[in-house]
């Protein structure tokens, strides 16, 4: 049975940091993840809040995260709940199994940016807007468990 994980920003957190090899910490966050049998599968952390902006960081260990709920919670929060009108991601240049994701969800590219992965690693900053966005659904849920009035410091 899937199950939306919401306020454990810690655990999510620290878990998709784990997945993704140069991310030492996130800082202030906030985070969403996806749990199968108690077990998460997929988390998305949102940092660098500045208003209009928030950056998306996401991993997954099985397909089986992507539903419709999922995605429309994944985008909800920054476009809704946070008040943003874009999400940045930025993705190592050689690891093409999360660029092509993040372009089938409706990413474009926007630029490189050399060295910028420990200092040796190019990274791909990926964008997206809100008007782009076509995987929220609803507007604004009035009945979320997710404490909607937090957003990450930035």
């Amino acid at each position: 049975m899937i199950h939306m994980v919401f306020d454990e920003d810690e655990y999510v957190a620290d878990w998709v940091r784990r997945q993704i090899p140069h991310v030492n910490s996130f800082g202030d966050c906030v985070s969403i993840g996806v749990e199968v049998y108690g077990n998460l599968i997929a988390g998305c952390v949102y940092s660098r809040f500045i208003g209009h902006d928030i950056e998306m960081s996401f991993a997954a260990t099985s397909p089986q995260w992507a539903t419709k709920e999922s995605l429309d919670y994944f985008f909800g929060y920054p476009f809704h709940q946070a008040g943003c009108v874009r999400v940045t991601a930025t993705i190592a240049l050689n690891n093409n199994k999360a660029r092509d994701m993040v372009q089938r969800l409706g990413f474009e590219q926007e630029g490189i940016m050399k060295k910028a992965i420990d200092g040796v690693q190019d990274a791909v900053i990926y964008g997206m807007l809100k008007e782009n966005c076509k995987w929220i659904w609803r507007e604004k849920r009035e009945t979320d468990t997710f404490n909607s009035a937090r957003v990450c410091a930035g």
